[in-house]
């Protein structure tokens, strides 16, 4: 698939996985519509897009807000007509044990990591079955694959992102859009300096860790060919294809691994 004058609309698309993969799809010649919550930050990544494509542009938005969402992706389409992809990346994590988090702790997370995807998700999909083609690309996580201590809320929200966008590829296909999910291992990101992630010890448990670029390459290969789920580093898909196999034994391994942690 050749990316020129597609349209892209990315959710957190001003730092991290989310601006490398706006790099990416406008260094191919797409028309990039960033979404985030600062304006700042939006400023000066679009600054850079607009590089490599002048129609760039830019929203202030929280994917929480439906009715927000729905301004945002209407304007979009009065612009330029059509939006061919469409990549929920917006999220954040908190490091805490299930007791010690809140319930505002917890339903945030599935705020935005999952009913933000399902937000944008619901708005666009109207517009791309009327084209009869397009791309939803949902960034899960390692951690929407297998279920990780200190982590409860986030792997719930990105289990959740998984199992819809599952679904999501069986609903769609025969309405001529594909699904495609992304699930990273440690990304090296500001995610990582997120204030709920204070005590995470990451020398331990994020011994690899990639850059948000390999993601980006990931998400347009994906694309590009058509991928249902890609799974990175190597390493990463490998363990959790033993997870597969042999359940007790990964639980044995994480447990082990983790058992003197503070969550």
């Amino acid at each position: 698939m050749h990316f020129k004058d597609k349209v892209v609309l990315i959710t957190g698309g001003n730092s991290g996985i989310g601006k490398a993969t706006a790099l990416a799809f406008a260094r191919e010649g797409a028309i990039v519509v960033i979404v985030a919550r600062d304006r700042n930050k939006l400023n000066q990544t679009i600054n850079e897009l607009k590089k490599h494509n002048n129609k760039c542009l830019s929203y202030v938005c929280d994917v929480r807000d439906a009715k927000k969402v729905s301004g945002v992706v209407k304007d979009a389409i009065r612009k330029f007509w059509k939006i061919n992809i469409l990549v929920n990346n917006a999220g954040f994590g908190i490091y805490r044990g299930f007791c010690e988090s809140s319930l505002d702790d917890i339903k945030e997370q599935m705020d935005v990591n999952y009913f933000g995807t399902v937000n944008f998700t619901k708005e666009v999909l109207p517009y791309m079955i009327k084209q009869r083609s397009g791309n939803i690309v949902n960034i899960a996580s390692a951690a929407g694959k297998a279920g990780f201590p200190g982590a409860s809320g986030y792997c719930a929200s990105k289990f959740a992102v998984v199992g819809l966008s599952e679904a999501l590829y069986y609903e769609m296909k025969k309405k001529g859009i594909n699904v495609n999910l992304i699930c990273p291992g440690a990304v090296d990101t500001p995610f990582q300096k997120n204030p709920g992630y204070e005590d995470f010890p990451h020398e331990k448990r994020h011994k690899k860790i990639i850059k948000a670029e390999d993601v980006a390459k990931a998400v347009v290969d994906a694309v590009r060919f058509n991928r249902f789920e890609t799974i990175l580093p190597f390493g990463v898909a490998v363990k959790l294809w033993g997870k597969g196999i042999v359940p007790f034994l990964w639980r044995k391994i994480v447990h082990t691994i983790t058992r003197n942690e503070k969550y």
